[in-house]
């Protein structure tokens, strides 16, 4: 049977608990359970890329160019977080977004293969 990890806004966090996730007694289901929603939020993330752009088969340089764009948009987060009253919410989504561009870039090394993917 398996688990069903919904994430909502009130779960965010390093602590937040996953269903299923055995109490912990000495933290190690605790940071088990942290990763599993980082994974679940990076995973719904991906889902969201797809259905906005389709499937993505850019090349190594290309795909620099996404990654550090979302870089740059957790670097104005974080400042806005620290230094406007942004929030950290917004930090954390813009940190998901850049893992899961991350991601994608593997499926896609994957799906070309490592030479068509660095030399096309």
């Amino acid at each position: 049977m398996a688990t069903d990890i919904s994430v909502t806004p009130s779960q965010t966090g390093p602590t937040a608990p996953v269903p299923g996730d055995p109490p912990a007694a000495d933290g190690a289901a605790a940071m088990s359970g942290s990763l599993a929603l980082v994974f679940s939020e990076i995973t719904l993330e991906r889902c969201r890329q797809d259905s906005l752009f389709g499937e993505q088969n850019h090349d190594i340089f290309t795909w620099l160019a996404i990654l550090g764009e979302e870089v740059g948009e957790v670097a104005r987060a974080a400042l806005e977080a620290r230094f406007d009253q942004g929030s950290p919410e917004h930090l954390r989504e813009e940190l998901v977004q850049v893992a899961a561009v991350a991601a994608a870039m593997l499926q896609c090394m994957d799906r070309l293969g490592p030479e068509q993917f660095c030399h096309r």
